[in-house]
């Protein structure tokens, strides 16, 4: 199963089952971690999306790693949670530029 499948799936369980515990690895470099209506993506031990189902409140992090594979991961994941049309994630020199405003590392998003 792809990473995007992985979340989704974990994404939809809570969804429709309510507090989903899990921890697992879901690619080479990535893990997945679920609990209590929160879903955590990390690449390279970086906490690259949070997604907080109760505060209504996502949370993304590149480390300081502007990377086009850290780009893809946190894209992955807002598809898979069906909040990509909120956000507009591309990688330009070094930064990310979110729905078109230059990013510092870490930001965090209600929803």
């Amino acid at each position: 199963m792809s990473r995007f499948e992985e979340i989704k799936k974990v994404y939809n369980s809570i969804i429709n089952n309510g507090i989903v515990n899990t921890s697992r690895k879901i690619s080479s470099n990535t893990r997945i971690n679920a609990r209590a209506g929160q879903i955590t993506v990390i690449l390279h031990e970086t906490p690259v999306f949070r997604l907080d189902l109760t505060a209504r409140r996502v949370s993304l992090n590149s480390g300081g790693w502007h990377t086009v594979t850290t780009r893809k991961v946190i894209n992955e994941c807002l598809q898979a949670c069906g909040l990509d049309s909120k956000f507009n994630i591309s990688c330009r020199g070094g930064y990310f530029l979110i729905n078109g405003v230059k990013s510092p590392a870490y930001n965090d998003f209600n929803i």
